[in-house]
């Protein structure tokens, strides 16, 4: 994005995030040096390690059209950028299952140092990994899950990238974002 775009982007008060080389984690801790990110490198957008959300996507680009409807579908229910971890779960193949266990060790260190309230999975292939299950999206969705052994909730709802292909399904994402206000109100 060039400096012409953000002018614009900042003067509508559009937030945009950035991207990170690297797995962000709390500054002074002995947990900090304890973890190592996978030879590829997990791609996640925020500088708070403590947001309460954690966002577990496809392919989120943040900085192209499924990026910014993010970002305006989480805008809607209150939700700012400070409050969230995103990691991207396209920088791993999943068909290939060393990848997959790599990605699923790397996100519990992420989810044991963030500690978030809530995850939202946005996709079903994303969402069809962490829960070990075969369902559609629109089965898995509407419904809290759990994820590990601390049984943090967790949402399913439709990638971004889905949703620009197939706008229709917008609403239902929306219903999706207000479960997720929903359940960190609760």
């Amino acid at each position: 994005m060039n400096n012409e775009q953000l002018h614009y982007l900042n003067a509508m008060d559009i937030p945009v995030w950035q991207l990170r080389d690297a797995v962000q984690a709390p500054k002074h801790t002995e947990e900090t040096a304890a973890i190592e990110t996978p030879k590829k490198q997990t791609l996640v957008v925020t500088e708070n390690a403590n947001a309460k959300i954690m966002i577990i996507g496809e392919a989120l680009d943040e900085q192209g059209e499924p990026g910014l409807l993010l970002n305006n579908m989480l805008a809607a229910i209150g939700v700012q950028q400070h409050d969230i971890h995103l990691i991207n779960f396209s920088t791993f193949n999943p068909p290939k299952i060393d990848d997959a266990n790599q990605f699923t060790q790397h996100l519990q260190k992420q989810i044991n140092l963030t500690q978030p309230s809530i995850i939202m999975v946005v996709g079903q292939v994303a969402a069809q990994h962490l829960l070990n299950a075969k369902e559609t999206l629109e089965n898995l969705r509407g419904k809290i899950h759990h994820y590990g052994e601390k049984k943090i909730p967790f949402i399913v709802t439709y990638d971004t990238a889905y949703l620009l292909r197939t706008p229709k399904d917008k609403r239902k994402a929306f219903e999706d974002l207000l479960f997720l206000q929903s359940a960190l109100a609760s």
